[in-house]
């Protein structure tokens, strides 16, 4: 029984427009091939797969012809069957009956794509050069970007990203990380009490923010295990910050630095077991279920922090599939996942998290329908979210964050999966981030809610240049 097939069967043919089982079996008998409809029903279940290429073949040209499918899904669709991958001819004939290409007017259209591609890549370098300027300015060592875990976090992304990792305040970003801990002569490492301070400070912020949750939404409150007061704040904080340090010590600018070598030990350690206490749910994800953003962020982070090296390696891979499986589970009414946390982080703010999760561990296409319906849904709010640049206020702040995360993170999965389901307005993005960058870099004092919102909002506008660049 093979149900990805199946399912990608299903899919694909309603994607077509093709409504019953009948009606695709009349489709294929126009091509001279005869079945039952009962045989396709089990091509659809899973518990039989046509077995000829031939059949494959012409049920992706009814797809293709019906609506254009994606040569990722083509190539999926074959390997599922076990016929690897579409051939040089094949490929060619798929992309003569695609409606994409078949829908392509002009050659004056190709020009003005081409023109237009011109435009944004040099819009979006001048927008990489203000990123600079706002750093150099500042300085990476920056007193409020350094002052938090969350904020040296995304200044050491900001930094290996924009290749700043030579510059004598990054590595004094660095030694203020590093300083955050104590070094014992065994090499383990100890966390410093005094420097929890501000993490409690944010810490009752959030309390505050999931408190009023709750008494506006009942959906976690009604179960004892997610309601407020029921909470492990210690430990969503130690999974939170581990997460981010993983990351952070894994660097390869200094591979032989023993500090960090053994801050990231302590992170994937933490990150499994921390004071004597499973670090997971049983059920799935980093502890709680209730803030899948904490999970998203520790996926996202594990992907670079080196772990695969380490003897953890075969824990970390075992937690982070059955993080990745409750993450889709988390999926909410299939639209968007939501945050448990309030204006804290945003249910938008969550769901481009946990999009970003997903696809940084390769698993779009493996839940496509399931990403498509989340893309659908939050795809069109990003043109209201686009219309505040001032900067204001905390909740001036919070908005552009949550706008800056959700534009950067499903812009790069429509590019990447979707691009014949949605229409990206790139001029419309860059024009809002040229606006909120022209506003950090005059006021050195905007009123956030978490010290780390202007050094993200930096580091996800610098991703969606450089992503877009790289095309």
């Amino acid at each position: 029984m093979n149900i990805k097939f199946g399912r990608l069967f299903k899919k694909l043919r309603l994607q077509s427009g093709i409504a019953t089982l009948a009606e695709l079996g009349k489709l294929l008998s126009e091509k001279g091939y005869i079945y039952e409809d009962s045989l396709l029903s089990h091509w659809q279940n899973g518990r039989k797969i046509p077995v000829k290429r031939n059949i494959l073949l012409a049920l992706l040209k009814i797809f293709n012809e019906k609506k254009s499918v994606s040569v990722s899904d083509a190539n999926k669709f074959l390997q599922l069957a076990g016929q690897g991958y579409l051939t040089n001819d094949e490929l060619n004939n798929f992309q003569k009956d695609n409606t994409y290409n078949k829908n392509k007017i002009s050659l004056n259209s190709k020009v003005k794509d081409v023109s237009d591609e011109l435009k944004i890549k040099n819009q979006s370098k001048q927008l990489i050069s203000k990123i600079r300027k706002i750093i150099a300015d500042r300085g990476l060592d920056d007193k409020e970007w350094s002052k938090a875990f969350s904020s040296q976090y995304f200044t050491i992304l900001t930094a290996r990203l924009l290749g700043l990792t030579d510059s004598s305040d990054y590595k004094n970003l660095l030694n203020n990380f590093v300083s955050n801990f104590y070094l014992n002569v065994d090499n383990s490492i100890v966390f410093h009490q005094e420097k929890s301070y501000l993490i409690n400070v944010r810490a009752s912020r959030l309390r505050k923010c999931m408190f009023n949750e709750d008494r506006s939404d009942k959906y976690f409150s009604k179960y004892y295990k997610s309601s407020y007061p029921n909470i492990d704040w210690i430990k969503l904080r130690d999974n939170f910050i581990n997460g981010l340090i993983s990351q952070i010590s894994f660097c390869k600018e200094f591979t032989d630095c023993v500090s960090l070598k053994s801050i990231n030990e302590y992170a994937l350690q933490n990150l499994i077991c921390c004071n004597s206490k499973r670090s997971t749910d049983d059920h799935g994800g980093w502890y709680p279920r209730r803030t899948p953003w904490v999970t998203a962020r520790v996926l996202i982070a594990l992907k670079k922090s080196g772990y695969e090296k380490t003897k953890h390696k075969n824990e970390i891979d075992r937690l982070i599939q059955k993080a990745l499986n409750f993450l889709v589970d988390a999926i909410y009414e299939k639209k968007y996942w939501k945050s448990g946390t309030g204006e804290w982080c945003t249910d938008l703010e969550t769901t481009a998290l946990c999009l970003e999760a997903l696809d940084t561990w390769d698993k779009i296409e493996e839940y496509r329908d399931e990403i498509y319906s989340v893309i659908k849904y939050v795809h069109p709010i990003k043109n209201d979210l686009v219309k505040g640049e001032r900067l204001m206020s905390e909740e001036d702040s919070t908005r552009a964050l949550t706008a800056v995360v959700l534009i950067t993170n499903t812009s790069i999965l429509i590019d990447k999966h979707f691009k014949q389901d949605f229409e990206l307005n790139y001029f419309q993005s860059l024009k809002y981030f040229s606006k909120i960058l022209n506003r950090i870099s005059k006021d050195n004092n905007i009123p956030v809610r978490q010290y780390c919102t202007i050094p993200e909002i930096i580091y996800y506008i610098a991703k969606f240049l450089v992503k877009g660049l790289s095309h």
